[in-house]
């Protein structure tokens, strides 16, 4: 808040001459009275993960604290669904106690959740050879495991982390991985915080269900009876294999 307000005085300064006089005194006004509001505790730990990040900015963002906690890697994908789950109830506690104000006729209540997980690579699953940079196996295999990746919580072996050490084009393929991370988290975790929405970050499997997604576009919208009669089966098929990545904790939350 202090480099905002920092912000807005150098703005005003330097573009004063492009308000009239009666928004200048108004505003000139306004930044004097800035004060800082009081922050509350929400009860939580914020643990350094992208998976609970966009939920604490929307804590931050309704002036709610967080104890320190330390960064997190969990040793089971119980404990990141936990741990996404104990952020998300936070920012409805947030929600609730709020309730709905006059000023809730001029902004946005909606939505209370985002369902959110990134599709890495996804427009060039089909078309990656061995050639170029696939050249080298470590940087393919890299990329392989980002692709064929599943759940938050992964192992890996000793062996493979010393063939990334060895390759510096593998090294700069899982760096631009998490710049794309970062970028995509940051833009999902401002989206939330100006309506103070929770975000529930999904496993990676779920982006495994897209080939059975463009078989169901394909028969749906087919002329053809018997195409038509499988789209109850096949979208049958996608609620199931969602269930199953999602898992039945977050499913059922």
């Amino acid at each position: 808040m202090r480099r905002l307000r920092t912000y807005c005085l150098d703005a005003l300064e330097k573009r004063a001459g492009e308000l009239t006089p009666e928004r200048q005194e108004a505003a000139t006004a306004a930044l004097a009275a800035w004060g800082e509001p009081e922050f509350f505790p929400a009860g939580l730990k914020q643990h350094a993960h992208n998976v609970t990040l966009p939920n604490h900015m929307s804590l931050l963002r309704a002036w709610r604290s967080m104890e320190e906690g330390g960064a997190f890697i969990g040793q089971s994908e119980a404990e990141y669904t936990t741990l996404i789950l104990e952020s998300i109830k936070a920012v409805f506690a947030v929600r609730l106690h709020i309730g709905i104000q006059p000023l809730h006729s001029m902004t946005l209540l909606s939505p209370p959740l985002i369902l959110a997980e990134p599709a890495f690579f996804r427009h060039i699953y089909p078309r990656m050879k061995p050639a170029g940079l696939l050249a080298d196996k470590v940087v393919a295999k890299a990329l392989r495991t980002l692709q064929t990746q599943k759940t938050l919580c992964n192992e890996t072996t000793e062996e493979f982390i010393k063939e990334l050490q060895g390759s510096p084009q593998a090294q700069a393929l899982i760096a631009e991985r998490r710049h794309e991370l970062d970028t995509l988290t940051l833009a999902v975790g401002l989206k939330a915080a100006q309506t103070c929405s929770a975000v529930m970050r999904l496993s990676p499997g779920v982006n495994h269900v897209f080939p059975a997604l463009s078989v169901y576009a394909v028969n749906i919208r087919s002329n053809k009876m018997e195409a038509r009669l499988k789209t109850r089966r096949l979208f049958e098929k996608i609620q199931s294999d969602l269930k199953q990545a999602v898992g039945c904790l977050l499913y059922t939350s």
